[in-house]
């Protein structure tokens, strides 16, 4: 019996596609990243980190470690808070 098969491509430097220009919804990656940073630690930890660090194109892995090395683990803390929130963990 044969089994689907899935390809999962990601690019985060222009080499396949251009994933610096917006998509139809008007998405761009450092949106979704700075999206995804807010949900993780709570809102506006994304901009101010973009706002101070900028975007070079850096895969998720990378800015996450940016922002956890940026607060010396502070965020951790954060990031525990939001899910419980999130998760009605109180």
């Amino acid at each position: 019996m044969n089994s689907p098969r899935y390809l999962i491509a990601s690019d985060f430097d222009d080499t396949l596609f251009r994933t610096s220009e917006p998509g139809p919804s008007g998405m761009t990656v450092q949106k979704a990243y700075t999206q995804g940073l807010d949900d993780l630690f709570g809102e506006e930890v994304g901009e101010r980190f973009f706002a101070t660090y900028g975007f070079h194109g850096e895969a998720p892995s990378q800015i996450i470690q940016a922002v956890l090395d940026m607060s010396n683990g502070h965020l951790i803390n954060n990031a525990k808070r939001v899910h419980q929130k999130q998760n009605g963990d109180f």
